[in-house]
């Protein structure tokens, strides 16, 4: 059943990073990378790369964890 318009999603925990760190990794991203995106170290010569293959790798998880990922990437974003 599809969930009504309007409806919160809900936010990813802690099982949910878990669970997906292998597709992440599995999608060509380094430990070094993931730590980058986990660490916000904007600063550093390779964050613009590993933040675009991190994007783009959680844009297309699959199942229930990578929908909550998203949502939850999303409602940060608008926090700025």
């Amino acid at each position: 059943m599809a969930r009504p318009a309007g409806a919160p999603r809900a936010m990813a925990g802690d099982a949910d990073w878990t669970a997906v760190a292998p597709a992440l990794q599995a999608s060509g991203l380094t430990e070094a990378q993931i730590g980058l995106v986990a660490e916000e170290k904007y600063q550093d010569a390779g964050y613009c790369a590993a933040i675009i293959a991190f994007v783009s790798a959680v844009a297309s998880l699959p199942g229930k964890a990578g929908e909550r990922i998203r949502a939850t990437m999303l409602v940060e974003i608008a926090k700025g």
